[in-house]
């Protein structure tokens, strides 16, 4: 491998940790969303190039009070710093991924009590990584 090829490799290395692309995550759960259930998940993980060393996988609950609020409501929240809520939940523990390298984590989690059933509650799965974590898309979790 020439210099032009080594630092082409560092230039993406930096980049991916930056941005989050270092992996893609996908996730799949099972079970009633209800307070105190239990919730069981399959976190896909995929090197994009090179090596990754995650310190953990999570599960992120974010809940909105209105999924369809227009631009100028959540302009409103910004400003005035009322967020909704977010749980982070720990569901698998620290792994290596060689370059190019699939691995599934199986893990679960107990439904928090005391969250508000008002909310349209989204989940994502999150490979916790140096700098930006890659992470899957939200998707709606509650009914």
């Amino acid at each position: 491998m020439g210099f032009l090829d080594t630092v082409k490799g560092k230039i993406k290395q930096v980049t991916d940790s930056v941005t989050g692309h270092s992996a893609s995550v996908a996730l799949a759960t099972q079970g009633k969303f209800a307070a105190a259930e239990v919730i069981t998940t399959k976190v896909t993980v995929t090197s994009t190039g090179n090596a990754v060393s995650a310190k953990g996988v999570f599960v992120d609950l974010m809940g909105q009070d209105d999924a369809d609020e227009n631009l100028v409501e959540k302009a409103r929240e910004l400003i005035t710093r009322d967020t909704d809520p977010v749980h982070e939940l720990a569901v698998g523990g620290a792994f290596e991924l060689a370059a190019g390298e699939t691995k599934t984590i199986d893990g679960q989690f107990i439904v928090p009590a005391g969250l508000d059933p008002k909310r349209v509650w989204f989940v994502r799965a999150r490979v916790q990584t140096f700098g930006n974590d890659p992470n899957s898309e939200y998707v709606r979790i509650s009914e």
